[in-house]
């Protein structure tokens, strides 16, 4: 189902941006997750391996993986599109940059 036409107003932009600050953050999260995991001290078997199964790491890899694609998830998320939400993103960063808030698109005015 398409929502061309459909005008998001200012509430809904700003939902909009908190998703998406908060899957930018499991991504930070899973950055240093990963780093972390990478020189961490993990006691191992007897030949220096750590025992995992191949389910588990996997899972691991794919939450990891996924937390990185934060545009998707967004996207998926809140059911707008790409390029919508690249909109919202530019109209935000000015919006903190001006101390404002994110206003709903006005109706543009006809010419005489």
């Amino acid at each position: 189902m398409s929502k061309r036409g459909v005008v998001l107003h200012g509430r809904a932009r700003e939902i909009i941006c908190n998703v998406d600050k908060y899957f930018e953050s499991e991504k930070q999260h899973s950055v240093t997750l990963i780093h972390e995991l990478k020189t961490a001290n993990i006691s191992s078997g007897p030949d220096g391996n750590i025992i995992m199964t191949r389910e588990i790491y996997a899972s691991i890899l794919q939450t990891l993986q996924n937390a990185s694609k934060v545009t998707e998830r967004v996207v998926l998320a809140t059911g707008i599109n790409k390029n919508t939400l690249t909109r919202i993103r530019r109209e935000w960063r000015d919006a903190e940059a001006s101390s404002s808030k994110i206003s709903t698109p006005k109706k543009k005015k006809r010419g005489n």
